[in-house]
């Protein structure tokens, strides 16, 4: 059977494919996702028609593939789909006063997803399962019917990577959460006697407040030489506290007992579940074969010159049942090209912050609103 051009580009390596071969593997992938999605979703074809686009012609240039901004997400069910193709619709958190935004899956784009999250999490951690200590309570009920929430799936996708799972984590009073001390101590000191190349992962702020806090107060550390950690999730709060990365690794790896380049910072959203971003010693996060980056002026969403800071358009060919193949994020960005110096060549970014309410409103928000005003899909 013939495979597609998606699915050639999926069983690539995610970091070390040839520049020129993945430009042209990529470009096919997109070609083939944006036809899907010109033919089978309405508000798609509206942004493509709007901006001039023809998915017919040959896709020279992947800047000027249509982008959706994330907003829409929150306002618009949007599928690709028949819906009863549906097997599993994601739900984002919501920050105080906003919608979530809800995201619906098929069977071949939770595939896509599941293999993505695979070929990044072989690459960051090897390809040995490792036993996992997660900074979070056990996922296991959080689903609501069909409806699951985006950080339950997170968690329940990194777990493909785990030999065994613990939680540090349990549910307490009125849906809060606490530490389960006990269980944090056995598994850590048990990697310890053992010599267990084990993994923590968590959100970055869970980590910081349930397991680094709590050691620290205790003033009680571990050696752990080949412990590596993946953390994910946005930096609001620790900046709140005025807590930095290199401030967090220093104090991970000191308690831990353990190398500061294996504390890896992850980049992903619920739109694009299943693309995450790892970062690397230098600092800059690297875009695996199957996705691609730009950094887009806030005022007039043209392309910024490399270096150069900006809202942060994702491309990838991996949303199947929803056109979230070229989303337009509102955190803000530089991207740059070439080769790192860790070695990893290709595309590169780094987050620098997120895009003040005024940029958001003075470009999502409008062609959310714009985009939205035409019908075709599902409020």
């Amino acid at each position: 059977m013939t495979q597609s051009a998606i699915e050639r580009l999926m069983h690539e390596p995610p970091f070390t494919l040839d520049a020129a071969v993945k430009a042209e593997r990529f470009r096919e992938a997109m070609a083939e996702a944006v036809r899907h999605h010109f033919a089978n979703n309405e508000l798609f074809r509206r942004q493509a028609q709007r901006s001039g686009f023809d998915p017919n012609e040959p896709l020279k240039d992947l800047s000027r593939v249509p982008f959706l901004p994330m907003a829409i997400f929150k306002r618009l069910s949007l599928l690709s789909v028949p819906e009863a193709e549906i097997v599993r619709t994601l739900q984002s958190s919501a920050t105080t006063g906003s919608q979530p935004s809800r995201i619906a899956l098929d069977h071949v784009t939770r595939q896509r997803q599941a293999q993505a999250l695979v070929a990044v999490l072989t690459h960051v951690l090897g390809p040995e399962r490792r036993p996992f200590l997660v900074i979070d309570a056990d996922p296991v009920s959080a689903a609501t019917g069909s409806t699951l929430p985006a950080r339950q799936a997170a968690l329940r996708g990194f777990l493909i990577a785990a030999s065994d799972t613990a939680y540090a984590l349990r549910p307490a009073a009125q849906g809060s959460l606490e530490a389960d001390e006990d269980q944090i101590e056995s598994v850590l000191s048990g990697w310890q006697s053992s010599g267990t190349s084990g993994c923590i992962f968590g959100f970055t702020f869970l980590l910081y407040q349930y397991l680094l806090e709590r050691l620290e107060a205790k003033k009680r550390t571990f050696r752990l030489g080949d412990l590596a950690v993946l953390h994910i999730g946005g930096w609001k709060k620790l900046t709140q506290q005025k807590i930095s990365k290199p401030e967090l690794n220093r104090r991970l790896a000191q308690t831990l007992g353990m190398s500061e380049r294996h504390i890896i910072d992850l980049y992903g959203f619920t739109e694009q579940m299943g693309v995450v971003y790892p970062d690397c010693a230098e600092g800059w996060k690297h875009v695996p074969v199957f996705a691609e980056v730009f950094a887009r002026d806030p005022r007039t969403l043209g392309l910024v010159p490399d270096g150069t800071d900006g809202l942060l358009q994702f491309l990838t060919p991996i949303p199947h049942s929803y056109p979230g193949i070229s989303v337009l994020t509102d955190d803000l960005g530089r991207v740059r090209a070439g080769r790192c110096g860790c070695g990893t060549a290709g595309t590169a970014f780094q987050v620098t912050g997120r895009a003040s309410d005024h940029e958001v409103r003075g470009c999502g928000d409008v062609l959310a609103e714009e985009l939205q005003a035409g019908g075709g899909s599902r409020p």
